[in-house]
C-alpha cells in the first residue's frame, strides 16, 4: 500500500491520500490511519522547502503466519479499520480481538487495556450484543482475579451476571458467572457470607442440573472456603472432601492441587481437634507438594509441615519424620 501526504516545515501532514492501493478495503484503511497518527511529525530541517511530498509505502504480508509484517487480518489491522469506521460496535470487537492475541502473547498490561477500552466503548456505544458485553468484562474479570485483584475483579463479574440474567444467557453462563462472583466476594474481606453462598449455591444448582462436574467441583470448593471463612468448619468439611475424592479420581498426576486440596481437609479436621484423623492428611499433604517440587517459599507447605509437628506433639508422637519436617519449617521462618 502506497500513502502518499504532505508535511510542511513544523511537521504537520496534509492532504494525505491513497496512491496505490492494495486491493484489500481494511489493509487501504490501515495505512492511511497509521500515517494520520503517526502526526504531527518532527519538524523539516532548517533549509528544507516549506512543504515536502512523501510517499511511504506499507508492506503488507497477507499469509498471517509470515514474519515481513502484520497480515491485513491481524487484530490490529481489523482495529484499524473500525476505528476508521467509526462503528463502536466494530471497535469494541476488535478491541476485544486484539486483547485476546495480547494475552496469548502474555501482554497482560495491554490486553487489559483493550479489555477495558472494550467494554467502555461496547456499553456506551449502541451494542447489538449485550451478552458479548458480558463476555468482554468477564474476561477482563478473570485477568484481575488471577493477580489475586478481587476488588477490581467484582464489579466486573457482578455487573456481567446482570447482563446475562437481563439477556436470556444460557444456563451455563449463568452457572459460570454466578460462580466467578462467588469467588471474587469469598476472597473480599468486606464481602457477606450470606451473599457468597447464595451465588455458590444458585452456581451449583445450574452446575447439577446440566450434569456439569467441573463445574460442581469449582463451585463445592467455592462453598467449603465461604464456610471456612465463618469458621464453620463441619459444615466445609464435606465440600473439601468431595472436591478431594473428585480431584483424586480425575487428575492424580497434578501432585500439587492434590496437596492444597489435601491441606484443606486436614486443615479443617485440625480446626475441629480432630487430631488423630488429621495427621496422615497433613502427612499426605505435604508429600504431595514435595512430590510437586514445593519449596520452602510455598506457604502452604510450610503451614502444613509446622501442622504436622503441632498434630504429632498433641497426639505424642514425635518421629524422625516429623522432626525434619520442623527442621525444614524453622529455617523457612528463619530466611
Amino acid at each position: 500500500v502506497k500513502v502518499a501526504f504532505k508535511i510542511d516545515s513544523t511537521g504537520n501532514l496534509s492532504k494525505i491520500r491513497l496512491e496505490v492501493p492494495s486491493g484489500f478495503e481494511a489493509a487501504d484503511k490501515a495505512a492511511i490511519q497509521a500515517v494520520e497518527n503517526a502526526a504531527p511529525l518532527r519538524p523539516l530541517p532548517v533549509g528544507a522547502p516549506s512543504i515536502v511530498d512523501i510517499e511511504f509505502t506499507f508492506d503488507y504480508n497477507v499469509f498471517a503466519g509470515g514474519k515481513r509484517g502484520p497480515s491485513i487480518d491481524s487484530p490490529e489491522a481489523k482495529l484499524a479499520a473500525a476505528e476508521t469506521s467509526g462503528d463502536q460496535d466494530k471497535i469494541g470487537h476488535a478491541l476485544e480481538a486484539c486483547a485476546k492475541s495480547e494475552m496469548e502473547k502474555s501482554a497482560k498490561t495491554q490486553a487489559i487495556s483493550h479489555y477495558a477500552r472494550a467494554v467502555s466503548v461496547l456499553k456506551n456505544g449502541n451494542c447489538k450484543h449485550p451478552i458479548f458485553i458480558a463476555e468482554t468484562e468477564t474476561a477482563l474479570g478473570d485477568i484481575y482475579f488471577d493477580d489475586d485483584n478481587y476488588a477490581e475483579a467484582e464489579p466486573l463479574y457482578r455487573d456481567a451476571l446482570t447482563r446475562y440474567e437481563e439477556n436470556h444467557a444460557t444456563p451455563a453462563q449463568l452457572a459460570a458467572a454466578q460462580r466467578d462472583l462467588g469467588y471474587a466476594l469469598v476472597y473480599l474481606e468486606s464481602s457477606k457470607p450470606v451473599e457468597v453462598r447464595k451465588y455458590f449455591e444458585s452456581a451449583l444448582q445450574g452446575a447439577q442440573t446440566l450434569h456439569d462436574q467441573e463445574l460442581i467441583v469449582d463451585v463445592k470448593q467455592g462453598l467449603g472456603h465461604t464456610y471456612w471463612k465463618e469458621d464453620n468448619y463441619s459444615a466445609a468439611l464435606p465440600y473439601y472432601q468431595y472436591v478431594l475424592g473428585q480431584k483424586m479420581r480425575t487428575d492424580p498426576e497434578d501432585f500439587a492441587d492434590l496437596g492444597y486440596r489435601t491441606k484443606d481437609v486436614a486443615d479443617c479436621l485440625y480446626a475441629l481437634h480432630e487430631y488423630r484423623t488429621s495427621l496422615p492428611m497433613y502427612r499426605r499433604a505435604v508429600n504431595y507438594l514435595e512430590t510437586a517440587g514445593k519449596t520452602d517459599e510455598d506457604g502452604e507447605l510450610v503451614d502444613g509441615r509446622e501442622k504436622l509437628i503441632a498434630v504429632s506433639k498433641k497426639l505424642g508422637l514425635p518421629t524422625e519424620t516429623n522432626e525434619i519436617h520442623l527442621a525444614k519449617a524453622d529455617k523457612a521462618k528463619d530466611e
